[in-house]
């Protein structure tokens, strides 16, 4: 499920004019940038601006990018009004995850370890690369274990569905590449036949590498503090 086109493409012409141009600092040059903290404030003006637009169900995933929690509480206000449809309430969660809004991270790690197979690639292949920091990389390492593998495969799928699937670990070896710094391998691509690629040693590289390297991959944001990684919580959880 692609997320981001539909919020870029609704701007109207109206955007670059209000905001004097401030959103190319949140457009990142790659991916492992695009999780970064920004190195800019907004404005008040900008704020304000940016508040407008969120109330209004526009520029969900753009806030995100911001870093400001000020825009926690417009957010809130969108996602819970009769106004959002689904598309747009997806989008509000992820901003709002990686704004550090816990509520939203955890109906994420809840999506990781839910009993839906679509559920489960919805929130790997979309909302984790969006949202990244240690809270992304926590959920790729819980992706890339047996158990994960195990309640995947448990998971019911669309009675109508004729998709193929993968293994939740080649989600976290496609997508953890793009959201830390120096990764050790490239993103596997599950399409390219490389012999010399093999799911299972990848997956224990990746492991041993996050294992070495906790402690700079704890202060990547997101972090996740506070949040039930285990998903024993998710039955009583309410978004």
């Amino acid at each position: 499920m692609k997320v981001r086109a539909r919020s870029v493409l609704s701007c109207r012409g109206c955007f670059g004019a209000l905001l004097g141009g401030f959103l190319l600092l949140w457009i990142p040059v790659n991916t492992a940038q695009e999780t970064s903290k920004p190195s800019h404030t907004l404005s008040a003006q900008q704020k304000e601006t940016m508040n407008t637009f969120v109330l209004d169900g526009r520029y969900l995933l753009e806030a995100g990018k911001t870093g400001e929690s000020d825009l926690i509480v417009p957010l809130r206000s969108y996602l819970g009004s009769r106004r959002a449809d689904s598309f747009s309430r997806r989008q509000a969660v992820m901003a709002l995850a990686r704004l550090g809004d816990q509520r939203a991270q955890q109906q994420i790690v809840c999506a990781c370890n839910d009993d839906d197979k679509i559920a489960m690639q919805d929130a790997a292949e979309s909302d984790l690369p969006y949202v990244g920091g240690w809270f992304a990389i926590r959920l790729y390492r819980y992706l890339l274990s047996p158990e994960a593998d195990k309640r995947f495969w448990k998971a019911k799928k669309p009675e109508a569905s004729d998709l193929a699937y993968v293994s939740p670990a080649i989600w976290a070896l496609m997508q953890l590449p793009k959201i830390v710094p120096n990764p050790p391998v490239a993103p596997f691509d599950p399409g390219a036949g490389d012999p010399g690629r093999i799911p299972q040693q990848e997956g224990t590289i990746w492991l041993d590498w996050i294992r070495q390297h906790e402690t700079l991959l704890q202060q990547l944001t997101p972090t996740g503090e506070g949040i039930d990684f285990t998903g024993k919580s998710c039955r009583h959880f309410k978004p």
